[in-house]
C-alpha cells in the first residue's frame, strides 16, 4: 500500500530551512525584542512585589551529661534501676521543635514593632496581624497561621558543625530578625525547662534510693564488724583472710555508691533551679536580613525564557508557512484530523454558492 506522504513534493534542504528561520527571526526582530522586554518587566515586577527578607541565626547546644551517668554502672550492678535517656540533646529534636504547631503559634502571637515604610510611624501588632493571616473561624485561622509559618520559618541541622540554623522570611527585614530572635528565646526556654525536668527526675530518683543505699552500707559494715569480733587473728588463716577481703570489698562498693548518690543529689538540686542559657548563639539574627530573591537574576531568567518562547513561536510559524506554500499533504491530513480542513472547505463552498447566479432555465 502506498502512503499518501510518499508523493509529498520535495521540501527545501536543511540549510535552506535554517536560512529561512534566520530570515524569519530577523524580520520579526521587533516582536522578539518586545517579548523579551515584556518577560524582563513581568519577572522583575513579580519578584519585587512578592519577595521578602530572610534573616538567619545559628546556635549550638551545650552537651551536659546527667548527674547519674557517673555512677550508673555501679548502681546497676548493685541492683538500682538508673533512669536512662538523660544525656545530650539530639539536634533533630530542635529541628522538630521549630516546626511544631505550638512554637509556630507562639511566634505568630508575639507582638512586634516594625516600620512598614520609611517615614511612617512604627506599627506594633502580632505577626499574624501584620501578615494579614485571618480565617473564617478560630480553627481555620490557627491552621492558616501554622501553615504560613511552617513555610516561612525554617530550621536546618548542620551535623558537621553540631549546630542548628534558624531562618525566617517576611516582607519586612525587622520582622524577620525579630521572629528569629524570638525563636531562639523559645528554644532556650524549652531546653531549660527540659533540663529542669530531667534534673527533677534525677533528684527524685536519688532521694528515693539514698536511704536504701545507706541501709545496705550499714548492713555490710555490721557483717564486717561481726566477722572481726569473732576472728581477731584472721590473718593467720587463708580462708578467713579471703572472707575478710570479700566483706571489705562489699563495704567499699556501698560506700562509693552512697558517696556518689549524695554528690548527685546536690548537683541535681542545683541544676533544677539553674537558669543559665543552655544554647550558645554563635550568629545572632541582628543585621542578617537579606532579600530572599534577586530582581536582576529574576529579570534575566524571565527575559531568557520569553526570548526562547518567542523564537520557538517564530520557528513554528515559519515551518507551518512553508508547509502551506508547498501544499504538503501532511498538513492537509492534520487539518482533516483536527477539523480545520472541513471548516475551510465549508466556508469556501458557501462563498461559491453565494456568488453563483440563478440556474439556467
Amino acid at each position: 500500500m502506498i502512503h499518501p506522504t510518499d508523493f509529498d513534493p520535495p521540501m527545501p534542504s536543511m540549510e535552506a530551512d535554517l536560512m529561512g528561520l534566520l530570515a524569519s527571526l530577523v524580520e520579526r526582530w521587533r516582536w522578539l525584542a518586545g517579548a523579551t522586554a515584556l518577560g524582563i518587566a513581568l519577572s522583575a515586577i513579580a519578584v519585587a512585589w512578592t519577595r521578602g527578607y530572610s534573616a538567619t541565626a545559628m546556635f549550638v547546644v551545650e552537651q551536659q551529661s546527667g548527674n547519674l551517668s557517673q555512677f550508673s554502672g555501679l548502681a546497676n550492678q548493685l541492683g538500682f534501676d538508673v533512669p536512662g535517656g538523660l544525656e545530650g540533646d539530639p539536634l533533630g529534636l530542635f529541628e522538630a521543635l521549630l516546626h511544631s504547631d505550638d512554637l509556630l503559634l507562639e511566634l505568630s502571637e508575639e507582638t512586634y514593632s516594625i516600620v512598614k515604610r520609611e517615614g511612617e510611624d512604627p506599627v506594633r501588632a502580632s505577626a499574624s496581624e501584620l501578615l494579614g493571616l485571618k480565617g473564617d473561624n478560630e480553627a481555620e485561622r490557627r491552621r492558616e497561621v501554622v501553615d504560613h509559618f511552617r513555610d516561612h520559618v525554617g530550621a536546618r541541622v548542620l551535623f558537621e558543625a553540631n549546630a542548628v540554623e534558624v531562618s525566617a522570611t517576611t516582607p519586612w527585614p525587622e520582622l524577620s530578625e525579630a521572629i528569629v530572635e524570638k525563636a531562639l528565646s523559645l528554644v532556650n526556654e524549652f531546653n531549660l525547662e527540659r533540663r529542669r525536668r530531667t534534673s527533677g527526675a534525677e533528684r527524685a530518683f536519688v532521694e528515693a534510693n539514698v536511704a536504701e543505699a545507706e541501709r545496705r552500707l550499714l548492713d555490710a559494715e555490721a557483717e564486717l564488724e561481726a566477722f572481726l569480733d569473732g576472728n581477731r587473728r584472721y590473718q593467720q588463716s587463708p580462708q578467713l583472710l579471703f572472707r575478710f577481703s570479700r566483706l571489705q570489698r562489699v563495704v567499699d562498693r556501698q560506700q562509693l555508691l552512697v558517696t556518689s548518690l549524695l554528690q548527685a543529689l546536690e548537683q541535681a538540686r542545683i541544676a533544677e533551679v539553674r537558669n543559665t542559657p543552655v544554647i550558645s548563639v554563635v550568629d545572632r539574627p541582628t543585621g542578617s536580613a537579606r532579600p530572599s530573591a534577586s530582581i536582576g537574576l529574576a529579570a534575566l531568567a524571565g527575559g531568557g525564557l520569553a526570548l526562547a518562547l518567542a523564537i520557538l513561536a517564530c520557528a513554528v510559524a515559519d515551518y507551518v508557512g512553508r508547509q502551506r506554500r508547498f501544499g504538503s499533504p501532511s498538513l492537509e491530513r492534520l487539518r482533516a484530523a483536527t477539523g480545520l480542513g472541513e471548516g475551510a472547505r465549508a466556508s469556501a463552498d458557501s462563498g461559491v454558492e453565494a456568488g453563483a447566479g440563478p440556474p439556467d432555465p
